[in-house]
C-alpha cells in the first residue's frame, strides 16, 4: 500500500483515492489522502480515521517490514504465521485432499504452542502467504529489548474502527508494531483504572494475544524464560504489563 501511496506522488502532487484489500482482513479498504495547502501535509482518511501527516515522497520508508519470500521458506525451520505464532515448516508437499480440488504444493505448519495442530498452506494463497514471515535473529530480538520505548500506537475512540485496526495489527504480528500497541492498550488500561473503569473484553483479548506473540517469540529466539521476557519489556515499556 505504502509502495502504491509513494508511486502515485511522485506522478502528481495533487489528492487522489486508493481502492485496496487489506493484507489481512481480505477486505476491501480505501484510503485518501488530501493535499494541504502546506508543503508535504496531507490530510489522511482510512476507514473513517481521519489524521494530518507529513508525508514526503521522496524520503525512503522507516517502517521495519518483516516478509518472507516463497523461495526461503526451507523445510525444518521455523518461522510465525501470524495469531498462530512460532511454527515448525514439517513439510513441503505436493498434495490433494480427499475431499476435492486439485493438486498443488502445500507449506505444512506445525505450531510450537499446539503441537497437535497442523496448518496447510497453499502456494498459491497470497493472503495466507502474507501472513508468514520469518523467525527474529537473535541480533533482531536483542535490538528490540535494548531500543528506546517506542511511541505508543494512537488509541481509536470508535470501538468498531478499533477493534479492527488493533486486531491488523496482531495477525501481521511485527514486533515493532506490536510493542506500540501493547504500550497504547496498557497506557489506556491504567487511565480506566484511575476512573475505576475497565478495558472491555475486546481490548483484553488483544493486549493478551500481542504480549503472547510478542514474549512467546523474543523468549524462543533468545532462549529466555518468559518471565525475564516480561520483565525486559515492562522496563522498556515503562508500562506494567
Amino acid at each position: 500500500i505504502i509502495s502504491q501511496i509513494r508511486r502515485k506522488c511522485n506522478r502528481s502532487r495533487r489528492d487522489f483515492s486508493l481502492l485496496t484489500k487489506s493484507p489481512f482482513t481480505n477486505l476491501q479498504i480505501r484510503i485518501i489522502l488530501f493535499k494541504l495547502p502546506f508543503e508535504n501535509f496531507y490530510l489522511f482518511w482510512y476507514n473513517n480515521i481521519v489524521k494530518i501527516v507529513v508525508f514526503d515522497p521522496s524520503e525512503k520508508e522507516s517502517k521495519v517490514t518483516l516478509k518472507m519470500e516463497i523461495k526461503d521458506i526451507k523445510k525444518g525451520q521455523h518461522v510465525v504465521y501470524g495469531t498462530n505464532g512460532i511454527c515448525l515448516v514439517e513439510d513441503i508437499t505436493e498434495m490433494a485432499f480427499p475431499t476435492g480440488g486439485e493438486r498443488k504444493l502445500y507449506f505444512i505448519l506445525r505450531p510450537t504452542a499446539d503441537s497437535g495442530s497442523v496448518i496447510y498452506i497453499p502456494h498459491d494463497n497470497a493472503v495466507l502467504l502474507s501472513r508468514l514471515r520469518p523467525l527474529l535473529t537473535k541480533k533482531e530480538a536483542v535490538a528490540i529489548l535494548d531500543a528506546p520505548s517506542p511511541v505508543e500506537a494512537d488509541w481509536i475512540e470508535d470501538r468498531k474502527q478499533r477493534a479492527l485496526v488493533f486486531r491488523e495489527t496482531v495477525v501481521a504480528s511485527n514486533p515493532h508494531e506490536l510493542l506500540p500497541l501493547v504500550k497504547c492498550i496498557c497506557q489506556k488500561r491504567d487511565e480506566l483504572t484511575e476512573q475505576n473503569k475497565k478495558l472491555s473484553n475486546a481490548d483484553r483479548e488483544i493486549l493478551s494475544s500481542a504480549l503472547k506473540a510478542v514474549c512467546g517469540e523474543l523468549s524462543f529466539t533468545l532462549g529466555i524464560p518468559h518471565d525475564e521476557i516480561v520483565e525486559k519489556l515492562q522496563s522498556r515499556l515503562k508500562v506494567a504489563l
